[in-house]
């Protein structure tokens, strides 16, 4: 925003992931930043344990938004956090066409 771009950012916690919590692991956290006006997520941020583990998944997230209505994150996973910071990102219309 700083910048002069017109940003959403999504959020996902580990301390709201089922798998996360079965693995006592519930600090960490992954930011999606949307670019509104291009409508691509441009920047992806993950910190705790096991975020290293998602770099390159994280990497195929950024740029149009629609290749990822078509990945299919498994629960119970520490990936469905992304999702949550994705869904968020895109203003919770991650399932809608």
């Amino acid at each position: 925003q700083a910048a002069g771009m017109d940003i959403t950012v999504g959020k996902g916690f580990y301390r709201a992931n089922g798998r996360c919590h079965a693995e006592n692991n519930t600090n960490g956290q992954f930011h999606a930043v949307r670019d509104n006006a291009m409508n691509e997520i441009v920047g992806i941020s993950m910190v705790g344990d096991m975020a290293t583990e998602f770099v390159a998944f994280a990497r195929t997230l950024l740029g149009t938004c629609e290749p990822i209505r078509q990945i299919t994150f498994p629960h119970p996973t520490v990936s469905e956090t992304i999702e949550d910071a994705v869904h968020e990102a895109l203003g919770g219309l991650l399932f809608e066409q």
